[in-house]
């Protein structure tokens, strides 16, 4: 490796420069301000827990584990940047020694994973917004979890560009156990069944046929899994496509019903749909979802579902849980897509410069001391640059003579006046006004 590819940022891993770190801002309060809307009480965990946490049996030490950024310290605890957030919660929730249920949490912060293939919207560091509640297992607490999911997106403005796709892991697995997978391969066909939109047909069929399935048998899956729509039609179709299937499934089915209803009280029945294709991390025990592009130019945007027994393989609490994880990176390439961030977010709000600096600069520096204290985002020339006004919303400039006769020149969206700022603290106030 020579001089200059050590320099070079690792691959996966982006530096976020202002313009970009604006967007990302942007975004992330409209998410965590809706996520608070729903009564979320925000967190801070670690960066980086012991590797053993990722370690307990199941689910962690499939797949995920192996994506993990691992490390000993200098007191050789073997330690891991954080790929996933789940076992921290279950770790916080056992150690807490007062609880009132159900809790209501969400965090923002960065993930790790040694992701094999680096695309727009998957890295090997990002950012994600987890939310969950734990210790309730009702219906209506998977409906919150999937309108505080909605409102979010309806909030940035993409609800006409994505679905919530829903399934059960049960009724998956009652599919899958119908069609003859046994339990020492639920795990495998599980993994097939993720992977359907990512490999051919030819490729599905061969996989299944590894766990000795006949095709007649993988053919009943591949159509059974291809059910979606909206949720109380694929009910109809599931009671009409197997009555095994339906038997075993009756509870899932019920709750369906009732999660359809709450969806429309909600206003977001139409967002969501069934989709019995979507299968998710090995720990799920219930509904599970993802949110997709329309458009299928993106994977998954975000996702979650129900892990009900999770957190009690970390301690004496046996609490169900539901949550879901918010990704910024492929949201952020599907708002780019539909033009919702602007070239305005990169665009500093006040600059103020001045025609004469040795007599002018001092006013300049009081002007935007002023701005500040009433709120406002204000830059002071520190260069002597005073032609550059398309970088921001408002260019103020202190003209010649401004120290005896109060004139300036102001660009306030796209228009240029004279004007006499007779008193800052009062041209500060209407400044705001105007920005409104």
């Amino acid at each position: 490796m020579n001089n200059k590819s050590r320099l070079k940022s690792i691959n996966g891993f982006k530096s976020i420069y202002p313009d970009e770190w604006i967007k990302l801002q942007y975004v992330q309060k409209i998410v965590e301000k809706t996520v608070e809307s729903f009564g979320f009480k925000r967190i801070s965990t670690p960066s980086i827990e012991r590797r053993s946490l990722y370690e307990v049996k199941p689910p962690w030490s499939e797949g995920l584990i192996s994506q993990t950024f691992s490390f000993f310290d200098n007191q050789k605890n073997y330690l891991t940047l954080i790929p996933e957030q789940t076992p921290t919660r279950a770790r916080m929730v056992q150690e807490l020694k007062k609880i009132e249920l159900p809790i209501r949490w969400y965090d923002t912060s960065k993930r790790w994973r040694q992701e094999d293939k680096v695309k727009n919207d998957r890295a090997k560091e990002f950012w994600q917004t987890d939310i969950d509640v734990i210790g309730c297992n009702s219906v209506e607490s998977d409906a919150e979890i999937l309108a505080c999911a909605a409102c979010i997106y309806k909030n940035l403005g993409l609800d006409k560009e994505v679905e919530i796709n829903i399934n059960d892991r049960k009724l998956l697995e009652n599919i899958l156990f119908s069609a003859g997978v046994k339990l020492s391969d639920c795990y495998t066909a599980v993994k097939i069944v993720d992977d359907k939109e990512k490999i051919s047909k030819t490729e599905f069929y061969k996989r299944f046929k590894k766990i000795n399935l006949t095709k007649d048998r993988i053919d009943f899956i591949y159509k059974a899994i291809s059910l979606n729509g909206l949720i109380i039609d694929c009910v109809k179709e599931i009671n009409a496509l197997n009555q095994e299937i339906a038997e075993k499934s009756s509870k899932i089915l019920k709750r369906f019903i009732r999660l359809s209803e709450l969806l429309k009280w909600y206003g977001i029945y139409d967002m969501c749909k069934l989709d019995l294709s979507i299968a998710r991390g090995s720990f799920y025990t219930g509904i599970i979802f993802e949110i997709s592009d329309k458009n299928k130019n993106l994977g998954a945007l975000s996702g979650g579902g129900r892990y009900d027994w999770l957190i009690s393989m970390y301690g004496k609490r046996n609490l169900p849980a539901i949550g879901f994880g918010f990704g910024y990176m492929g949201t952020m390439e599907k708002l780019k897509e539909c033009k919702l961030l602007n070239s305005s977010f990169s665009k500093s709000d006040i600059f103020v410069s001045c025609e004469n600096p040795q007599k002018n600069y001092k006013m300049a520096i009081k002007l935007v001391n002023i701005l500040r204290k009433e709120g406002c985002v204000a830059e002071v020339d520190i260069i002597g640059k005073h032609d550059d006004t398309d970088r921001f919303k408002v260019f103020i400039l202190l003209k010649n003579n401004f120290y005896k006769n109060s004139i300036a020149e102001i660009i306030l969206k796209g228009k240029k006046k004279r004007i006499k700022i007779n008193d800052f603290y009062s041209f500060s106030k209407k400044l705001r006004t105007s920005q409104k």
